[in-house]
């Protein structure tokens, strides 16, 4: 078991409904560029000649900033894709290396409208290519997917980043924040099998943020067990709880 990175509260949030990012492949942004397409050692199905855009769910509180991955070892990230032109046919999803990143056709579990979807699983410390593939092996489009193993976890404040303590008798909003080191450098990282407990108690994500948790705090507490379960590891720990005074009202929350 390890110890939560005391809680932290990030300097400004910025939101954006359901938090979906997008990002186009190796072949789609090849094509952009003026490039032909296909990328060296692939051989591409003219059925998607312009490739293929990537979805996924983002962060928060990153609202703008598009990217996906990178992902946790032991951990899981669900990646969309719809084609920029043409039309899919019957789709297989695989990875260059599964010993790194493993990566399967899925159901979509939020009801995005997309093409098609897989679920990718982190296995170890590296970079895999994700490639979506028809019935005879030719490439619809790619995309490369970094993973890393955890290193700590920040809980976040998410609806008063100026507050330090939770207030007993309020619903509140914690933000996980799921850190890697790449090389000496801090970076977030995605999990959405990500499972977090508040004394004892198990909370669900909210429905537009993979990463968001809602609480609700007992009047009577003075302290929070928060547990977080996630890239294989558990972290834990204790966020102190203040009383809500006479002439306030408890802070509204974010609920979508």
């Amino acid at each position: 078991m390890r110890k939560l990175t005391p809680l932290a509260f990030a300097p400004f949030i910025l939101f954006t409904l359901a938090c979906y990012t997008e990002v186009d492949g190796e072949r789609a942004a090849d094509i952009a560029a003026g490039g032909d397409g296909c990328p060296e050692g692939e051989v591409c199905t003219d059925d998607t000649p312009d490739g293929l855009r990537f979805f996924g769910q983002g962060f928060y509180d990153e609202g703008g900033i598009m990217r996906l991955g990178p992902v946790l070892k032991g951990g899981t990230f669900e990646l969309g894709f719809n084609a920029v032109s043409g039309r899919l046919g019957p789709v297989d999803v695989a990875s260059d290396d599964s010993s790194i990143l493993r990566a399967e056709v899925a159901p979509r579990t939020d009801g995005f409208a997309v093409d098609g979807n897989a679920i990718v699983h982190g296995m170890a410390d590296g970079r895999a290519t994700v490639r979506v593939i028809d019935d005879d092996g030719l490439l619809y489009d790619r995309m490369p997917i970094d993973v890393f193993e955890i290193d700590a976890v920040d809980v976040v404040n998410v609806g008063d980043p100026g507050r330090v303590e939770l207030i007993a008798g309020c619903d509140e909003m914690l933000g996980i924040h799921l850190l890697a080191n790449d090389g000496g450098t801090t970076l977030r990282a995605f999990d959405s099998s990500v499972r977090v407990t508040a004394d004892g108690q198990s909370l669900s994500p909210e429905t537009w943020a993979w990463d968001c948790f809602r609480t609700v705090i007992a009047p009577d507490m003075s302290a929070v067990n928060i547990r977080v379960f996630a890239g294989g590891e558990t972290f834990v720990t204790e966020l102190s709880v203040r009383p809500l005074d006479d002439d306030e009202i408890c802070p509204e929350i974010l609920t979508d």
